[in-house]
């Protein structure tokens, strides 16, 4: 898995995340905002995309909806941040991501969420090398 590392004003620290953004153009579908978010961040297309599930992140709060995909068979291409982001890009194995589990460094809800949709036995000890 690939996550990205970018300071969060409001948490005040870097914090580990899958790939996300908004969609951006008028007009663009979910599945194009997703790979073009995967090469704007992390720098990497996907050959093979399976959709997820779709979740409410706060729906007590707003009505934003987040798709979630597993992007998968990764090349790497060229990264476009926006002027005003700055990423940290870094793949994990399941050890490491339940490492970072277990020290809580992992702390963003879409990240715990995306991760645990893509099976990845994050509540389980960290797996033997």
């Amino acid at each position: 898995m690939v996550l990205v590392r970018q300071f969060r004003y409001v948490a005040g620290r870097e914090l580990w995340e899958i790939p996300a953004g908004t969609l951006d153009k008028a007009g663009e579908e979910i599945p194009a905002a997703a790979r073009r978010e995967l090469a704007e961040e992390a720098g990497f297309l996907a050959q093979r995309w399976t959709l997820l599930g779709t979740a409410y992140l706060m729906p007590g709060y707003c009505d934003e909806r987040m798709t979630f995909f597993l992007a998968e068979d990764l090349s790497p291409t060229e990264s476009h941040p926006e002027l005003d982001e700055s990423f940290k890009v870094n793949p994990f194995d399941a050890h490491d991501l339940q490492v970072l589990r277990a020290s809580g460094e992992l702390l963003d809800a879409k990240t715990l969420l995306g991760l645990a949709w893509a099976g990845v036995p994050l509540w389980a000890a960290p797996s033997q090398r």
